[in-house]
């Protein structure tokens, strides 16, 4: 009876631990936009998978198709997969606070989209820059949200078929973008009354003319060669500055058809290791899966 008893008091206090963990409720899992890896600042790609939902094939593919469209005219795409978007309160909020912290989309253009996936909120987020309203107003979003079935791709577990056919989607639509304008050029009329350099621009274009065929040659030689030097120079630089990026990145190695020339490699073309400075204001859709 003395051997049950003390055997009782040595056993309390484990006993007791063991209920208070059990019974006591685990707090949750805190995630703030702070805390989301910014894909542009870690080897200068378009997805961050915190939820590891997506394969790597499926965010090698995501990052190709991105950095087209990037290339093309400019518009950005974040492709971003949290556990839960708690302690916001709702993931919507959620992905309209990232999309600003990050600044998605090139500033003054504001072009840029983030597609978040809430993995136990059980939520997916389509957050649209101002710049792209007119190409992607709220009810087109819904319907590429619907028309890509994500919704019940997710819910098969199908996480890499259901973010490609959205991102397919979105990438077609923005496709049809003009082209940003990187380098704008101003120029101004010449003055009306300034005849003098006038009237010398056409004496030296007619005592130029006779010689016109042989001067345009040996100055086209001298300015193509420079053109294709400096071309040269630019495009080795890019592959050694694109080469370094992936190297370190660890993601893939340098031979495995991404190509080195996405104006400037992965990423923002202005290669600032970060997104370009858009904003948003709430615009886009969302379903549930």
């Amino acid at each position: 009876m003395k051997f049950v008893k003390m055997i009782g008091q040595g056993a309390f206090w484990p006993i007791a631990l063991s209920l208070s963990l059990i019974l006591l409720p685990l707090p949750s899992y805190a995630l703030t936009v702070q805390e989301v890896p910014n894909p542009q600042e870690l080897g200068g790609s378009w997805t961050s998978d915190m939820a590891e939902i997506f394969e790597p094939e499926t965010e090698a593919q995501l990052n190709r198709l991105i950095s087209s469209l990037e290339t093309k005219n400019g518009a950005e795409i974040a492709v971003v997969a949290v556990p839960e978007t708690a302690p916001a309160p709702s993931p919507k909020q959620f992905a309209t606070e990232l999309f600003n912290y990050w600044k998605i989309g090139k500033k003054g253009e504001n072009n840029g989209l983030l597609l978040l996936v809430s993995r136990d909120d059980r939520r997916v987020e389509i957050e649209t820059g101002l710049g792209l309203d007119a190409q992607l107003p709220d009810t087109k979003v819904a319907a590429i949200l619907e028309e890509s079935e994500i919704s019940s791709r997710f819910q098969e577990s199908d996480f890499d078929g259901g973010i490609m056919a959205v991102t397919q989607a979105l990438v077609e639509t923005l496709s049809s973008l003009p082209q940003s304008d990187r380098i704008s050029f101003s120029s101004e009329s010449a003055p009306e009354n300034n005849k003098f350099w006038s009237g010398l621009v056409l004496v030296l274009c007619i005592i130029l003319v006779p010689w016109s065929p042989w001067l345009a040659s040996y100055f086209r030689y001298f300015i193509d060669k420079k053109y294709r030097q400096e071309r040269q120079e630019q495009a080795l630089a890019r592959n050694r500055k694109t080469t370094d990026k992936r190297k370190s990145a660890g993601v893939i190695d340098t031979n495995d058809g991404w190509g080195p020339d996405y104006n400037g490699g992965w990423g923002s073309s202005f290669g600032d290791g970060s997104f370009g400075g858009g904003g948003s204001d709430g615009g886009g859709a969302g379903c549930d899966f």
